[in-house]
Protein backbone atom coordinates (compact mmCIF):
# COMPACT_ATOMS: atom_id res chain seq x y z
CA UNK A 1 0.00 0.00 0.00
CA UNK A 2 0.92 3.65 0.29
CA UNK A 3 3.49 3.25 3.02
CA UNK A 4 5.02 0.05 1.71
CA UNK A 5 4.58 0.90 -1.94
CA UNK A 6 5.84 4.47 -1.68
CA UNK A 7 3.23 6.56 -3.40
CA UNK A 8 4.93 9.70 -2.27
CA UNK A 9 8.17 10.20 -4.21
CA UNK A 10 11.36 10.66 -2.26
CA UNK A 11 14.95 11.66 -2.77
CA UNK A 12 15.42 13.75 -5.92
CA UNK A 13 11.64 14.20 -6.17
CA UNK A 14 11.98 17.18 -3.80
CA UNK A 15 13.77 19.02 -6.60
CA UNK A 16 11.61 17.57 -9.36
CA UNK A 17 8.36 18.72 -7.75
CA UNK A 18 9.74 22.20 -7.34
CA UNK A 19 10.46 22.44 -11.08
CA UNK A 20 8.57 24.85 -13.28
CA UNK A 21 5.14 23.98 -14.65
CA UNK A 22 5.00 21.52 -17.52
CA UNK A 23 5.76 22.67 -21.05
CA UNK A 24 6.56 21.11 -24.41
CA UNK A 25 9.19 18.40 -24.43
CA UNK A 26 12.63 19.91 -24.93
CA UNK A 27 14.83 16.81 -24.85
CA UNK A 28 14.77 13.12 -25.56
CA UNK A 29 13.37 10.80 -22.88
CA UNK A 30 15.77 9.99 -20.04
CA UNK A 31 15.91 6.55 -18.42
CA UNK A 32 16.82 5.71 -14.84
CA UNK A 33 16.16 3.09 -12.21
CA UNK A 34 16.98 1.79 -8.77
CA UNK A 35 17.37 -1.44 -6.83
CA UNK A 36 16.67 -1.55 -3.10
CA UNK A 37 17.28 -4.25 -0.49
CA UNK A 38 16.41 -4.04 3.17
CA UNK A 39 14.81 -5.48 6.27
CA UNK A 40 11.88 -4.31 8.38
CA UNK A 41 10.16 -5.16 11.64
CA UNK A 42 7.20 -6.62 9.71
CA UNK A 43 5.04 -6.33 6.60
CA UNK A 44 2.68 -3.45 7.50
CA UNK A 45 -0.65 -2.52 5.93
CA UNK A 46 -2.10 0.96 5.61
CA UNK A 47 -5.15 -0.32 7.52
CA UNK A 48 -2.91 -0.75 10.58
CA UNK A 49 -2.22 -4.49 10.71
CA UNK A 50 1.20 -6.09 10.41
CA UNK A 51 2.41 -9.58 9.56
CA UNK A 52 5.64 -11.43 10.22
CA UNK A 53 8.50 -10.91 12.66
CA UNK A 54 11.79 -9.08 12.39
CA UNK A 55 13.81 -9.32 10.32
CA UNK A 56 11.40 -9.23 7.36
CA UNK A 57 13.32 -8.92 4.04
CA UNK A 58 11.88 -6.25 1.76
CA UNK A 59 13.07 -5.45 -1.76
CA UNK A 60 12.11 -3.00 -4.48
CA UNK A 61 13.02 -2.38 -8.13
CA UNK A 62 12.02 0.80 -9.99
CA UNK A 63 12.33 1.84 -13.65
CA UNK A 64 11.69 5.47 -14.65
CA UNK A 65 11.26 7.31 -17.94
CA UNK A 66 11.51 11.09 -17.67
CA UNK A 67 10.39 13.66 -20.28
CA UNK A 68 7.63 11.52 -21.70
CA UNK A 69 5.13 14.26 -22.58
CA UNK A 70 6.84 17.36 -21.18
CA UNK A 71 10.17 18.43 -19.74
CA UNK A 72 9.38 17.53 -16.13
CA UNK A 73 7.14 14.45 -16.09
CA UNK A 74 7.98 10.86 -15.12
CA UNK A 75 6.51 7.45 -15.93
CA UNK A 76 7.48 4.81 -13.35
CA UNK A 77 7.13 1.04 -13.07
CA UNK A 78 8.03 -0.57 -9.76
CA UNK A 79 7.88 -3.92 -8.00
CA UNK A 80 7.97 -4.50 -4.25
CA UNK A 81 8.22 -7.71 -2.22
CA UNK A 82 8.07 -8.44 1.51
CA UNK A 83 8.97 -11.94 2.70
CA UNK A 84 6.91 -13.32 5.61
CA UNK A 85 9.48 -15.93 6.57
CA UNK A 86 7.52 -17.71 9.29
CA UNK A 87 4.55 -18.42 7.00
CA UNK A 88 6.55 -18.81 3.79
CA UNK A 89 4.57 -16.02 2.12
CA UNK A 90 5.78 -13.35 -0.30
CA UNK A 91 3.59 -10.24 -0.19
CA UNK A 92 4.07 -8.16 -3.32
CA UNK A 93 3.03 -5.07 -5.21
CA UNK A 94 3.33 -4.06 -8.87
CA UNK A 95 2.77 -0.36 -9.58
CA UNK A 96 2.64 1.86 -12.66
CA UNK A 97 2.25 5.61 -12.25
CA UNK A 98 2.65 8.87 -14.10
CA UNK A 99 3.67 12.13 -12.43
CA UNK A 100 3.70 15.64 -13.87
CA UNK A 101 3.88 19.24 -12.57
CA UNK A 102 0.59 21.10 -12.87
CA UNK A 103 1.48 24.62 -11.73
CA UNK A 104 2.69 26.96 -9.02
CA UNK A 105 0.75 28.71 -6.25
CA UNK A 106 1.13 29.83 -2.63
CA UNK A 107 4.89 29.98 -2.96
CA UNK A 108 5.23 26.35 -3.97
CA UNK A 109 4.55 23.88 -6.77
CA UNK A 110 1.81 21.30 -7.37
CA UNK A 111 2.36 17.87 -8.89
CA UNK A 112 -0.32 15.41 -9.96
CA UNK A 113 0.17 11.65 -9.97
CA UNK A 114 -2.11 8.93 -11.30
CA UNK A 115 -1.56 5.20 -11.45
CA UNK A 116 -2.47 1.58 -11.03
CA UNK A 117 -1.39 -1.03 -8.47
CA UNK A 118 -1.75 -4.77 -8.13
CA UNK A 119 -1.46 -6.13 -4.60
CA UNK A 120 -0.91 -9.79 -3.75
CA UNK A 121 -0.98 -10.25 0.03
CA UNK A 122 -1.21 -13.95 1.02
CA UNK A 123 -0.39 -13.05 4.64
CA UNK A 124 -3.48 -10.86 5.10
CA UNK A 125 -6.41 -12.76 6.65
CA UNK A 126 -7.25 -15.52 4.15
CA UNK A 127 -5.12 -13.89 1.44
CA UNK A 128 -6.07 -11.27 -1.11
CA UNK A 129 -5.35 -10.05 -4.63
CA UNK A 130 -6.38 -6.44 -5.23
CA UNK A 131 -6.42 -4.06 -8.18
CA UNK A 132 -6.13 -0.40 -7.25
CA UNK A 133 -6.56 2.88 -9.13
CA UNK A 134 -5.02 5.88 -7.42
CA UNK A 135 -4.45 9.58 -7.77
CA UNK A 136 -2.43 12.03 -5.70
CA UNK A 137 -1.69 15.73 -5.44
CA UNK A 138 1.64 16.83 -3.96
CA UNK A 139 2.31 20.39 -2.83
CA UNK A 140 6.04 21.10 -2.39
CA UNK A 141 7.58 24.26 -1.03
CA UNK A 142 11.30 24.93 -0.95
CA UNK A 143 13.18 27.20 1.43
CA UNK A 144 15.13 26.93 4.66
CA UNK A 145 12.64 24.28 5.82
CA UNK A 146 11.28 22.57 2.69
CA UNK A 147 8.10 20.55 3.08
CA UNK A 148 5.67 18.49 1.06
CA UNK A 149 1.94 17.90 1.62
CA UNK A 150 0.21 14.97 -0.06
CA UNK A 151 -3.41 13.88 -0.52
CA UNK A 152 -3.66 10.37 -2.00
CA UNK A 153 -7.05 8.66 -2.61
CA UNK A 154 -6.90 5.01 -3.68
CA UNK A 155 -9.86 2.94 -4.95
CA UNK A 156 -9.85 -0.87 -4.84
CA UNK A 157 -11.73 -1.77 -8.02
CA UNK A 158 -11.32 -5.50 -7.30
CA UNK A 159 -10.46 -7.25 -4.05
CA UNK A 160 -10.68 -10.79 -2.73
CA UNK A 161 -11.46 -9.45 0.76
CA UNK A 162 -13.72 -6.52 -0.08
CA UNK A 163 -13.60 -3.42 -2.26
CA UNK A 164 -13.43 0.11 -0.92
CA UNK A 165 -11.24 3.20 -0.85
CA UNK A 166 -8.36 4.59 1.17
CA UNK A 167 -7.74 8.27 1.86
CA UNK A 168 -4.13 9.02 2.80
CA UNK A 169 -2.75 12.36 3.93
CA UNK A 170 0.91 13.02 4.66
CA UNK A 171 3.16 15.93 5.54
CA UNK A 172 6.94 15.68 5.29
CA UNK A 173 9.87 17.99 5.80
CA UNK A 174 13.58 17.53 5.20
CA UNK A 175 16.60 18.99 6.95
CA UNK A 176 20.18 18.55 5.75
CA UNK A 177 22.31 17.41 8.68
CA UNK A 178 25.61 17.15 6.80
CA UNK A 179 26.88 18.28 3.40
CA UNK A 180 30.44 17.16 2.93
CA UNK A 181 31.11 15.92 -0.56
CA UNK A 182 30.56 13.23 -1.60
CA UNK A 183 28.37 12.48 1.47
CA UNK A 184 25.01 14.04 2.33
CA UNK A 185 23.03 13.23 5.48
CA UNK A 186 19.39 14.31 5.78
CA UNK A 187 16.51 13.90 8.21
CA UNK A 188 13.05 13.40 6.71
CA UNK A 189 10.03 13.28 8.98
CA UNK A 190 6.33 14.03 9.20
CA UNK A 191 2.85 12.75 10.11
CA UNK A 192 0.61 10.33 8.18
CA UNK A 193 -3.17 9.93 8.59
CA UNK A 194 -5.12 7.09 6.94
CA UNK A 195 -8.90 6.77 6.58
CA UNK A 196 -10.65 3.70 5.16
CA UNK A 197 -13.94 3.60 3.27
CA UNK A 198 -14.97 -0.05 3.69
CA UNK A 199 -11.64 -1.57 2.54
CA UNK A 200 -11.76 -5.25 3.58
CA UNK A 201 -15.10 -4.29 5.24
CA UNK A 202 -13.27 -1.96 7.62
CA UNK A 203 -14.16 1.72 7.65
CA UNK A 204 -13.41 4.95 9.45
CA UNK A 205 -10.18 6.59 10.61
CA UNK A 206 -7.57 3.86 11.00
CA UNK A 207 -4.16 5.14 12.05
CA UNK A 208 -2.05 8.17 12.79
CA UNK A 209 1.67 7.65 12.24
CA UNK A 210 4.83 9.71 12.47
CA UNK A 211 7.61 8.68 10.12
CA UNK A 212 11.24 9.71 10.66
CA UNK A 213 14.18 8.66 8.49
CA UNK A 214 17.90 9.34 8.49
CA UNK A 215 19.09 9.23 4.87
CA UNK A 216 22.78 8.97 3.98
CA UNK A 217 23.67 9.50 0.29
CA UNK A 218 27.04 8.78 -1.32
CA UNK A 219 27.15 8.91 -5.09
CA UNK A 220 24.73 6.38 -6.53
CA UNK A 221 24.04 4.79 -3.13
CA UNK A 222 21.55 5.75 -0.43
CA UNK A 223 21.23 4.18 3.01
CA UNK A 224 18.06 4.85 4.98
CA UNK A 225 16.99 4.00 8.54
CA UNK A 226 13.32 4.62 9.32
CA UNK A 227 11.13 4.48 12.42
CA UNK A 228 7.35 4.91 12.16
CA UNK A 229 5.34 4.63 15.39
CA UNK A 230 1.63 4.03 14.85
CA UNK A 231 -1.32 5.16 16.95
CA UNK A 232 -4.42 3.05 16.32
CA UNK A 233 -7.60 5.15 16.02
CA UNK A 234 -9.99 2.23 16.54
CA UNK A 235 -10.17 -0.41 19.26
CA UNK A 236 -9.30 -3.11 16.71
CA UNK A 237 -6.15 -1.29 15.56
CA UNK A 238 -3.21 -1.68 17.91
CA UNK A 239 -0.32 0.70 18.43
CA UNK A 240 2.87 -0.42 16.76
CA UNK A 241 6.48 0.70 16.30
CA UNK A 242 7.54 -0.07 12.76
CA UNK A 243 11.17 0.19 11.67
CA UNK A 244 13.12 -0.51 8.49
CA UNK A 245 16.67 -0.28 7.13
CA UNK A 246 17.43 -0.22 3.40
CA UNK A 247 20.20 0.31 0.85
CA UNK A 248 19.37 1.68 -2.62
CA UNK A 249 21.53 1.74 -5.74
CA UNK A 250 20.51 4.25 -8.43
CA UNK A 251 21.23 3.92 -12.14
CA UNK A 252 21.16 6.49 -14.93
CA UNK A 253 19.29 9.75 -14.65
Amino acid sequence: MFLIGGSVPGGSAWAEEAASAAGPAEAAPRFSGSLQVGVASAFQLSLGGWYGDAPTPQNRATFNVDRVLNRADTLSVSGFSSHHLGAGHVNSELAVNYRTPVGKAMGGSFTWMGGFRRWSFPSVLTGTTDYVVESAVHYTRQGKVPFRLTANPMVLTHSTLGRGALLLFQGQTEQKLLRRRPVTVALRHGPVFIHSVDVYHRGGPRVLRYSASVVVSHGAYTWEACVRPQLGLQDSVKNYRFWSVSLTRYFGG
